[in-house]
């Protein structure tokens, strides 16, 4: 690997990032990225826009300095090695160029490498039960192919407490994550961006569409607001008609008994059955929301 002299999240690590790709990439081109994919990530690199920090992503960015004190005193304790002290990092792999990664903290004196992650509360609970959420997988695989490392650290840091994972080098994995990630340069090099998943929003700025949309949602707001008023009669009514049946001014209140529904979960006979196998073909439906 090539030491790469840049601080991480400075101005010119930013710019380099774009014409590279990282190790918190990785998830996204393998598709195993709950937040973005290939295709979004492929115009922010060639748009060059940031992303966007929300409150997690910058919480999680101030306290990685504590994380990673926290994480050399455990460590030094662990492996009683008071020598061990990680840093944080920014290289660049031998055989591909484009391929970095800007790393948390290494010691290659003692050649320990760590991810660290400030995650919430569900996360750090999968590290306690002694797993690596899958999300996080590629990035520590694409780290262990940049670094050259057969094993690797996942540190999760949640309210003070820290709890290290450790993580072995998948050669299997990282082969084909380096098809995906050669694939994914060359969209960037031809502008020819990744193909659309079901995730991906086409963006649409024609004039009829737009027209269209705008007046869908005066309409949604209307109906809101007419939905609001309906409820707030319709409890008036019913009040009114003192839980009598009654007609009048073109409407007629009825008062209903409706039966309990079967709650399935309780009945000992089903619970041994395979439910799945009676369930329909699934089928596509259309939705619109207001953003």
């Amino acid at each position: 690997m090539k030491i790469i002299e840049l601080e991480q999240n400075s101005p010119e690590w930013l710019e380099f990032r774009y014409s590279k790709i990282g190790a918190s990439d990785a998830p996204i081109i393998m598709g195993q990225s709950p937040f973005q994919t290939a295709h979004s990530l492929y115009w922010a690199k060639i748009e060059k826009i940031s992303q966007l920090q929300n409150y997690a992503m910058k919480k999680g960015h101030e306290l990685e300095p504590k994380a990673r004190d926290a994480f050399n005193i455990a460590i030094r304790e662990l492996y009683k090695n008071e020598s061990i002290d990680v840093k944080p990092l920014v290289v660049q792999s031998d055989e591909h160029d484009f391929i970095i990664a800007s790393l948390d903290g290494i010691d290659m004196p003692n050649k320990i490498l760590v991810e660290i992650k400030c995650p919430g509360s569900k996360d750090h609970s999968c590290a306690i039960e002694g797993r690596i959420p899958e999300k996080y997988y590629p990035q520590l695989q694409h780290q262990l192919y940049v670094t050259g490392y057969e094993k690797m650290l996942y540190a999760s840091y949640y309210e003070g407490r820290v709890v290290i994972l450790p993580c072995s080098r998948n050669n299997l994995f990282i082969q084909q994550m380096l098809t995906e990630e050669i694939a994914f340069m060359e969209c960037i090099r031809t502008k020819i961006p990744p193909a659309l998943v079901e995730r991906d929003f086409d963006i649409r700025e024609d004039p009829k569409f737009t027209s269209m949309a705008l007046r869908y949602v005066e309409c949604k707001k209307d109906l809101a607001m007419l939905q609001e008023e309906e409820e707030l009669l319709k409890r008036e009514l019913i009040s009114l008609s003192e839980e009598k049946n009654c007609v009048g001014g073109g409407i007629k209140v009825t008062h209903h008994v409706r039966r309990g529904s079967i709650e399935y979960t309780k009945i000992p006979e089903l619970q041994s059955l395979d439910l799945e196998r009676y369930r329909k073909e699934p089928s596509r439906y259309s939705s619109i929301s207001v953003i």
